[in-house]
């Protein structure tokens, strides 16, 4: 409420580290996702910090050559994950359980993500907002 830190969690490196993280959010049930560029996935911990899902969210069972590279990540009401992919100019919509839904838009170097209060999603990229239902 008056802007006081309360913590920290995360370490540089692989697997349940971070390496460079560029985005974040709160499902409704308070648990974290963190768009990991460098390591190629969106990790999720609970709100204590601890790791709890580490690149087995369920894009790389897409293909090899799906969303490498996570700059922006949200989730809608039904915590359904939203992410943007820097590589592939796409955003990515998984449902809460993991698995996938679909790739859409053409966004060129997404830079981040929000879910607003009709659903729509707002899609912050190089030189505009783009902004898809």
């Amino acid at each position: 409420d008056d802007g006081t830190f309360l913590r920290k969690f995360g370490v540089h490196g692989r697997g349940d580290r971070l390496s460079y993280p560029r985005d974040v959010c709160v499902e409704s049930g308070g648990d974290i996702r963190v768009a990991d560029q460098l390591n190629g996935c969106v990790q999720k911990f609970r709100n204590d910090g601890t790791a709890v899902c580490v690149a087995a969210c369920g894009w790389r069972d897409i293909d090899s050559s799906s969303c490498e590279s996570p700059v922006g990540v949200c989730v809608d009401a039904e915590d359904s994950l939203f992410i943007a992919d820097n590589i592939h100019s796409q955003i990515f919509k998984f449902r809460s359980d993991g698995s996938f839904v679909l790739a859409f838009g053409e966004v060129r170097r997404p830079l981040g993500l929000c879910v607003g209060p009709d659903g729509s999603l707002l899609a912050c990229q190089d030189c505009s907002v783009e902004v898809f239902k």
